[in-house]
Order: C-alpha cells, then sequence, then structure tokens
C-alpha cells in the first residue's frame, strides 16, 4: 500500500496537469451523482418519521366518472369510498386516512396570529409514523370520532406563542378563530417529508358526507402486515377496488396512482424504474468515466516502454492492470473526497430547488435538512460504490488496451 501511494504522489508531481483534470473530473462527477443520490433517498428511504415508507402503499388522489360516456369526472376520494376499498385487506397491518393539508390563521387569541400549515389526519397516523413527542399525546379514536376540538403542534408554535413545549399543553389555541385545546407537541418536522410534515395536526370530521359519495378530498396509505410485500398488498388493493367498482351502479372509480413510494414519489404511471435509473448513472457516471479514461490513454504513451519492459520480465497483464487501476484510485479517492463535500456544499445552496416537495413548496422556511437525513450508512456505501466505479471504468479501458500491444513493438517506439 505505502509503495501505491509513493507511486501515486511522483505521479502528481510528474503529472500536476493530468492529475489535476483527473481529480476535478472525477470530483465533478461524484458530486452530481451524489445529489441524485441523496436526493433519491431522501424522498424513498425510511428516515424518520416517515421511517415505514419501503412498507407502505399510497392511494394517489384517485378519480371518478359515470360508466356510459366518462361524464361527470370528478378527482378526489371521500372517506365512505376510501374505507371501502382499503379496510378490507389482509394485507395491511395499519391503514391511515388524511385530508389535504391548508393554511389556517393561528393565534393565542381571536384577533391576532399568523398563518400555518395543518393537516387534518385519524388516530392511525400517529402509529404509521414515529413522532417524537415532546410534551403531551396524540388524540384517540374518541377524539376522533366525538370531533373534538384538539390539535397537536410543533416545537416551533410552542415556543412562539407559550415559551416551550410543556407550557402549552392544555392551553386553547385559535385556528381559524375556533378555540383547540392543544394536547401535544412534536418535534419539528422538514417539508421534505411530503406525508408527515405538517405544523399542526388535527383529526378530520369523519360523518362529513358530500353531495357525490365518491367524491373527496381523502388519501389513504397502507403499512404491510409482516410477510407481505408491497407489490403484494398493491395487488391486494386492486382486487378489493374492483369489488367496490363491482358494487357501483352508474359510476366507475380509479386509482391510477395506488404504488409504493418509489413510484409515487418518482415515477408515477407505467414507467420503467430499472431503466430510468440506468440511464441516469450512464450519465453521470460512464461518460465522464470515458472522457477521463481519454486523458488516461494519452498519458499511458509515456509509459509504453515500461510496460514493455515488465512484461519482458514475466509480468502478467491483470497485474500490470490492477497496478494501473491502485495507483488511479489515489486520485479517484482524493477526487471523490472532493466530490462528496462538493455536494453537501451545492446542497445547502439550492436545497429547496433540488429536493423539493408538494410541502416544501408551499413552505420553503420549513426545508430543514438534519445530519441523520444526509450522513447515513447507506450513502457512504453508494459513495464507495461509485468512487470503484469510475476508478474501473476510467482506468481499465485504456491500460487494458495497451497491455494488448505487441512487445517488440513498444519497446521500438513504434
Amino acid at each position: 500500500m505505502k509503495t501505491i501511494i509513493k507511486q501515486a504522489i511522483n505521479q502528481i508531481r510528474q503529472q500536476p496537469f493530468f492529475s489535476i483534470l483527473s481529480i476535478l473530473g472525477t470530483a465533478v462527477s461524484i458530486a452530481f451523482a451524489m445529489l441524485v443520490v441523496i436526493n433519491y433517498d431522501i424522498h424513498i428511504g425510511d428516515i424518520t418519521p416517515e421511517n415505514n415508507r419501503s412498507k407502505m402503499v399510497f392511494s394517489g388522489e384517485g378519480y371518478s366518472y359515470m360508466k356510459k360516456d366518462h361524464s361527470n369526472a370528478n378527482s378526489g376520494m371521500s372517506y365512505r369510498t376510501a374505507k371501502m376499498i382499503f379496510n378490507n385487506v389482509k394485507g395491511a397491518s395499519i391503514i391511515s386516512y388524511q385530508r389535504k393539508g391548508t393554511m389556517l390563521y393561528c393565534g393565542t387569541n381571536k384577533d391576532k396570529g399568523e398563518s400555518h400549515f395543518c393537516k387534518y389526519v385519524d388516530p392511525e397516523f400517529w402509529q404509521m409514523y414515529n413522532f417524537k413527542f415532546l410534551a403531551g399525546k396524540p388524540f384517540n379514536k374518541g377524539d376522533f370520532q366525538a370531533r373534538a376540538n384538539v390539535v397537536v403542534i410543533n416545537e416551533r408554535i410552542a415556543r412562539k406563542f407559550y415559551g416551550s413545549a410543556e407550557k402549552s399543553i392544555g392551553k386553547t389555541f385559535f385556528c381559524d378563530f375556533t378555540p383547540m385545546k392543544i394536547i401535544g407537541v412534536v418535534d419539528n418536522v422538514s417539508s421534505f417529508f411530503n406525508f408527515a410534515y405538517s405544523e399542526l395536526w388535527m383529526p378530520f370530521d369523519p360523518t362529513i358526507k358530500a353531495s357525490d359519495p365518491l367524491y373527496g378530498n381523502i388519501t389513504a396509505m397502507a403499512l404491510c402486515a409482516p410477510g407481505v410485500s408491497t407489490s403484494e398488498l398493491n395487488e391486494q388493493l386492486q382486487i378489493s377496488l374492483k369489488r367496490y367498482n363491482a358494487t357501483l351502479n352508474d359510476y366507475t372509480f380509479e386509482l391510477k396512482d395506488m404504488c409504493p413510494i418509489t413510484k409515487y414519489q418518482f415515477f408515477k404511471g407505467h414507467v420503467n424504474t430499472t431503466a430510468i435509473l440506468f440511464l441516469i448513472g450512464l450519465m453521470l457516471l460512464v461518460v465522464p468515466a470515458i472522457n477521463i479514461s481519454g486523458l488516461v490513454s494519452s498519458q499511458m504513451h509515456h509509459q509504453m516502454s515500461e510496460l514493455a519492459i515488465r512484461r519482458c520480465y514475466g509480468a502478467r497483464r491483470w497485474q500490470l492492470i490492477m497496478r494501473f487501476i491502485n495507483e488511479n484510485f489515489i486520485l479517484t479517492f482524493i477526487g471523490s473526497i472532493l466530490g462528496v463535500i462538493l455536494s453537501y456544499l451545492m446542497l445547502l445552496i439550492v436545497k429547496g430547488w433540488l429536493l423539493f416537495s408538494e410541502t416544501s413548496l408551499l413552505n420553503y422556511a420549513d426545508c430543514k435538512i438534519s445530519t441523520s437525513m444526509i450522513l447515513r450508512p447507506t450513502i457512504f456505501l453508494w459513495v464507495v460504490g461509485i468512487a470503484i466505479l469510475f476508478n474501473f471504468i476510467s482506468v481499465f479501458i485504456p491500460v487494458w488496451m495497451a497491455t494488448r500491444r505487441n512487445i517488440i513493438s513498444t519497446l521500438r517506439g513504434e
């Protein structure tokens, strides 16, 4: 190892221009690859409070239309419809329903307040996601069924209006001029979490009946039971949806966006996820690696005589190839470290644009990135894997071609 490091240092001293270009090329490629990996992981990874993402199936909004001519189409799903489809599925351990969030005028009295984002959820919501309660507790089924005026708030609101989480418990908090009793305070949630994020959480009214029994603004989330995969649960839900449609006389209801987290966040519809990820990897890694391999190939001309002499003394081709791959890995390692640093700097600068979500677009001030979101073992495994792959692609091709040349012709300078 010491010999490889010494050889890499000598290479940097002898060929500073090539070394700098190689390091910078690697750094830029790794940085952009890292941004894609971090973005992908933040939106689909099992990260608290959405630590069950990989085991969940999301309904989407759904829409209904008349069977005979597809007229009278309406987007959205009612609470009644959602329960008819989701409640009878055996492959789900927890089913949670929530209404779309909205901005409410909030304050300690009716006359003075400010806008805050509120989400309307059911009691199962608190089982589905892993919130950290700093004080109090979530509302229960009794509060939900009684349509109690209770609310759970985040720490930021508690500190702003009451000084601390503990002091806010039991206090009256006006939301759109309606007095609500604060029963719980949770740790602040980043708005990058589409499903868990809010500033306030209230129970929605389960007794509301829309003029159209199919139409509403409810979305459903199903958590897989032990031993059940998301694809199996999705199939069960599709069967349940068909059974529900069989009970309808004039209308058809569809849930085209019902899918696991990966497709829900990035690849809605009939899209080949593997093909898209392959193309992204090709653009971010393979193409830059080929460009750098061109630089490596041009530098090989200065070392052709050395390669030929080593082969004359019995060195095998794979030994020579691995020697150059190991030497170049030092440059790749330096470039990878710079690339990781560059990716985190870019992430902090453009996080609101790069990691945007439906809720973060509306609540930019809450686009907080915690260390637990980006300093994850999977991220570092990706860094190591990307660095090794990038190094192998950029060096293997030119070295392999150089070692195939005729020894005699190389020594003659032909």
